[in-house]
């Protein structure tokens, strides 16, 4: 084989695509990763951590309109240090709930709960879709031509509804998942 084959052959998308879950599958099997998501009330706490990010960042965006020159560099710090722990949690949440590994190495229970919890994730998305478009709708037709929809809630909404989207599945399956028992190995 020449090099260039080679080359082209070690980089062909679907042969980076299992790498990387080869990679990911052993990142989230991994023992000591499995006993620090091993409890149930700690992945609960991540849950509720996750939520507070989300409602920090919604509260944010709200109030960047009643600040002087838009909120500037502290408010979109604020944004994006609330956007970067509520990714690496909901990462941290993907391994422990297996929602990170590729369907193909997930048992038949965890198949089952992974496509409940996506069912429910696309539902409870269902849900606060149409509670914010009836919001919108209820606050601009049916209403005196005074009220309408705040602007300033445009963006909360927004990122509500994208951290909502993101974030139910594998909130619902740290949240319903029992502890795991964990092999004791000797270090």
């Amino acid at each position: 084989m020449s090099f260039l084959s080679t080359l082209i052959d070690e980089f062909r998308p679907s042969q980076i695509k299992r790498d990387i879950d080869d990679v990911t599958r052993l990142r989230t099997e991994n023992p000591k990763v499995r006993r620090r998501w091993a409890s149930r009330s700690r992945r609960r706490a991540a849950t509720v951590l996750m939520g507070a990010m989300g409602l920090v960042g919604a509260a944010f965006l709200w109030w960047q309109p009643y600040t002087a020159n838009g909120g500037g560099p502290g408010l979109v710090l604020g944004v994006v240090a609330a956007l970067a722990v509520f990714v690496w949690l909901v990462a941290q949440l993907n391994m422990a709930t297996r929602l990170a590994v590729s369907y193909q190495h997930l048992d038949e229970r965890q198949r089952i709960e992974r496509d409940r919890s996506t069912r429910i994730g696309h539902h409870v998305t269902a849900a606060v879709l149409v509670s914010a478009f009836l919001l919108v709708m209820v606050l601009n037709v049916f209403s005196y031509d005074a009220v309408s929809f705040p602007e300033e809630l445009t963006w909360p909404l927004l990122w509500l509804i994208l951290m909502v989207h993101t974030s139910a599945p594998s909130a619902y399956l740290a949240w319903t998942q029992p502890d795991e028992i964990v092999d004791d190995e000797d270090d």
